[in-house]
């Protein structure tokens, strides 16, 4: 039986402030509770892959009217990603645009050969801030916002907010 490798995130109550408080050095990280699915995002080179807490793969369902059937649903966006990056996040419902997207609370290796999972998290929040999973030449950005209304992305990719 795998375990899970990603971090898995505690809730956060009045309670827990006069703790939060007391810590200063290494402290925490708080953000907003999304009500998603948790999947890892894999990127392959000339595909996607997300993959469950169970460990079970599957592609991102294509969005209605996209060009190709036949294509990878996230194809707009693998040709900006290392080939085995890695990313975690969740599935959920855009409230306004009642749409799929992909919310990015970590990265877990920004391709094949630099695996980052070791790391400490805010270390790797701070490769997740700069995008370094990213193909360097690429002329947008990942987390570009125009995604959310792009139909032929299944999964835009939006950046968890956090504040420390």
């Amino acid at each position: 039986n795998i375990k899970f490798p990603g971090c898995m995130p505690v809730n956060f109550s009045r309670h827990n402030i006069e703790e939060v408080q007391r810590k200063e050095e290494n402290g925490y990280f708080l953000s907003e509770k999304t009500d998603g699915v948790r999947y890892f995002m894999i990127f392959t080179g000339s595909s996607c892959v997300l993959v469950d807490r169970t460990m079970k793969g599957k592609q991102p369902t294509p969005r209605p009217g996209s060009e190709n059937e036949n294509s990878d649903p996230m194809s707009p966006v693998i040709p900006f990603i290392k080939p085995g990056a890695v990313l975690d996040g969740e599935v959920v419902m855009h409230r306004k645009l009642r749409r799929p997207i992909f919310i990015v609370f970590d990265v877990l290796a920004l391709s094949a050969t630099q695996p980052i999972l070791h790391l400490p998290f805010e270390k790797r929040k701070q490769y997740l801030d700069r995008a370094e999973f990213q193909i360097p030449s690429s002329s947008r950005s990942v987390f570009n916002k125009a995604d959310i209304l792009n139909p032929k992305i299944a999964l835009p990719l939006v950046r968890k907010n956090f504040v420390k």
